[in-house]
């Protein structure tokens, strides 16, 4: 899937750090808008998965990991 979005943090965030975001802030671009609401299903293997509350804050802060090695099984 795909968040609309997500690319905002992509501009905001340095490469290969990880950022922590308030995303309830007063000032916060999210309040009244459908970024980060609203998903694109790029390949349809899942459902779709769509948050219907304009501007709701559904998470108080969101963890971007930028630039980061693939994910390894651990041994």
């Amino acid at each position: 899937m795909y968040i609309i979005g997500v690319k905002d943090f992509k501009r905001m965030t340095p490469q290969h750090h990880k950022s922590l975001i308030k995303m309830d802030a007063p000032n916060s671009p999210y309040i009244n808008t459908i970024r980060l609401n609203k998903t694109i299903q790029i390949l349809p293997v899942t459902d779709l998965f769509e948050m219907t509350d304009e501007g709701q804050p559904y998470v108080q802060y969101t963890v971007f990991v930028r630039n980061s090695d693939w994910a390894e099984p651990i041994e």
